[in-house]
């Protein structure tokens, strides 16, 4: 970190390790290490298991200004038996609680699409995260991977066929990001107006999220346009000053301002041949 700090002069740091506080002494030490050598702002990614109040007490001292906790799953029963994730969600309560305490942007991560997912799952995850309202809520589509338990679950249960099984095996599927293995056009919108409603509930007022889930509106989500969930995000990063997000902007601005001058230049030129 370093030799990279010297060489490229970056000014914020992103831990990708998905348990980056997972071994207490080595977390202290490094931590210590890093604020005099780096001293730089940084997120890092954990599990909730690995964080409490202690732990997030070290994390803003070091610079540490978001922690990403992966939830996937409200249903705890299921997530024990299908996504071999033990954490409670008092657990995920506990976390998330200890981070805001010390004032650290908490962003909870959540996969919809599951094997045997009933629309009342999603409600329930919905009213927990109503209550518990994070400052981002992340919502990915299930993407399956080759030989992996939960594509032979989905096989059992008439999630996929044989088709969509050669489909996974030969790097066939969506990404997480881009669909996933969604097929059914009722379960992708209710992905969307699910996703939608998530990315609502850290910015709206409790009682209107409530309304929304209490009467079902939110199945209707997926109506609402790209645009309008991407401003509010946007608007969302402005206020909490997340640093990865507004990298992302600053970067997409510049590509997109390239790109139309380019486009402008283009235009212009052929103009410019007609003429003569």
């Amino acid at each position: 970190l370093k030799a990279m700090k010297i060489k490229y002069n970056f000014d914020k740091v992103d831990f990708v390790d998905d348990i980056f506080t997972c071994h207490r002494d080595w977390l202290k030490e490094f931590l210590q290490a890093y604020k005099k050598e780096i001293n730089l702002p940084f997120k890092c990614i954990t599990h909730p298991h690995f964080m409490n109040d202690e732990i997030a007490v070290q994390l803003k001292e070091a610079g540490c200004y978001a922690v990403a906790l992966g939830v996937q799953s409200t249903n705890e029963s299921y997530k024990m038996k299908v996504l071999k994730r033990y954490e409670s969600n008092e657990k995920v309560k506990e976390a998330t609680s200890a981070l805001k305490k010390t004032n650290i942007s908490v962003i909870l991560q959540h996969i919809v699409g599951l094997p045997d997912e009933t629309e009342q799952d999603l409600i329930e995850a919905a009213n927990f995260y109503i209550e518990l309202k994070p400052t981002r809520l992340e919502c990915y589509t299930l993407a399956y991977f080759p030989a992996t338990e939960i594509v032979d679950i989905a096989l059992a249960k008439g999630e996929i066929d044989q088709q969509i099984l050669k489909s996974i095996n030969t790097g066939g599927e969506n990404m997480y990001f881009d669909g996933g293995s969604i097929r059914e056009i009722h379960k992708q919108r209710q992905a969307r107006s699910f996703s939608h409603l998530l990315s609502m509930v850290t910015f709206i007022p409790r009682p209107i999220s409530r309304m929304f889930v209490k009467t079902g509106l939110w199945k209707y989500f997926y109506l609402i346009p790209n645009s309008f969930i991407t401003l509010a995000e946007v608007g969302i990063v402005l206020l909490t000053r997340e640093h990865r997000a507004i990298n992302y902007m600053k970067y997409y601005i510049k590509n997109c301002s390239s790109l139309i001058l380019k486009m402008t230049k283009r235009v212009n030129y052929v103009a410019t041949g007609l003429k003569n």
